[in-house]
């Protein structure tokens, strides 16, 4: 083959797909698929989800060189993975397949200076898949992510994961994890529920940041944005 539309689509075939099945496959747009078999491009920026779901090499179908397949190389077939997928825009995303959620955006008000949240409907969502969305009960029309900071909550929540917030959730459960302001200042902290009505900021890295008590007659500059339900990081 000397194009790679030519591959793309003579590799489908080979498969017995259409490009549907192909695009449900990567995880991806029918019409990416046709694009690709178009011969409008030279290539793809999703080659490794387009080789996965053609069972073929990712060299052999960006370049056309070297083996077709892992067996035609004579190696062992890898384990079968979902590969890492990039994407710039949410139009490159099967909707069916993804759901897409804000993120929420805490900041001084340009008044009094106290901390104010909002969702940020402007800027870029995350993308989840909508199988894993759907297990956990996380609906986008009332959730939005935010990244932690610091290592208060370690050892299960670490500096730079992503975590989403469901708003709707704003009743203190004993011992979930919150977002919240308080004494205008934002944190991600566990809720305890104290006798007599009071509430205890626990941070889960208690041996470095100690325990902040609420006694139930200030429980009125605490505001709860949303419970944390759903945390995501590297190793």
């Amino acid at each position: 083959m000397t194009t790679f539309a030519e591959r793309v689509r003579a590799r489908r075939k080979d498969l017995g797909l259409t490009q549907q099945q192909v695009a449900q496959r990567a995880g991806l747009k029918q019409s990416t698929i046709a694009t690709a078999e178009s011969g409008r491009n030279t290539g793809s920026q999703h080659i490794a989800a387009l080789a996965a779901a053609l069972e073929c090499r990712p060299l052999w179908l960006e370049q056309g060189t070297g083996p077709r397949t892992d067996a035609e190389a004579g190696a062992a077939s890898p384990p079968s993975i979902r590969p890492v997928q990039v994407w710039e825009n949410e139009e490159e995303l099967a909707e069916e397949q993804y759901v897409f959620i804000p993120r929420l955006d805490v900041r001084a008000s340009c008044g009094d200076g106290k901390l104010m949240w909002e969702i940020d409907l402007m800027g870029q969502r995350n993308a989840f898949r909508k199988a894993w969305a759907d297990r956990l009960e996380i609906s986008p029309e009332h959730s939005a992510t935010l990244v932690a900071e610091g290592d208060s909550m370690e050892p299960r929540i670490c500096d730079g994961d992503s975590l989403v917030v469901d708003y709707r959730k704003s009743d203190i459960r004993d011992g979930k994890v919150y977002a919240l302001i308080w004494q205008g200042e934002f944190y991600i902290k566990r809720l305890l529920k104290e006798a007599g009505g009071g509430v205890v900021l626990h941070s889960d890295n208690e041996a470095k940041y100690p325990a902040r008590r609420i006694p139930a007659e200030h429980l009125d500059e605490l505001q709860i944005i949303g419970r944390i339900v759903a945390v995501s990081g590297g190793m």
